[in-house]
């Protein structure tokens, strides 16, 4: 095989795989809950060791990320929920010989 029609046929596979198993959705909610996280981290090493001691500013800091990871979760859960859901098209021909079968047995019903 030429390497440049490999390197295609790498290419493919990989895009492939990534769309099968909805790799950017999912990548982009973890680069979400990383900035969020990365913004908070820096939110609470400005804060003096006053501020810090604070329970109005701990709570805000478990609040926000509980809040992180709870959208993270649900949004992973729900692109790998989407990934694999059949798609349109590849359970069409069973669906339609089971309503073939029932409309065949009906009319039989109905004849009889």
């Amino acid at each position: 095989m030429a390497p440049r029609r490999a390197s295609r046929l790498y290419c493919f596979q990989v895009s492939a795989i990534s769309h099968h198993l909805a790799l950017a959705p999912k990548l982009r909610g973890a680069n979400e809950a990383i900035a969020t996280l990365h913004q908070l981290e820096l939110w609470w090493k400005g804060l003096t060791l006053v501020q810090k001691r604070s329970n109005a500013n701990k709570s805000h800091l478990v609040d926000m990320t509980e809040a992180c990871v709870s959208h993270e979760l649900t949004a992973f859960v729900s692109a790998s929920l989407s990934a694999a859901k059949p798609k349109k098209g590849e359970n069409e021909t069973d669906d339609a010989d089971d309503g073939e079968k029932k409309t065949s047995e009906d009319s039989k019903k109905k004849v009889s």
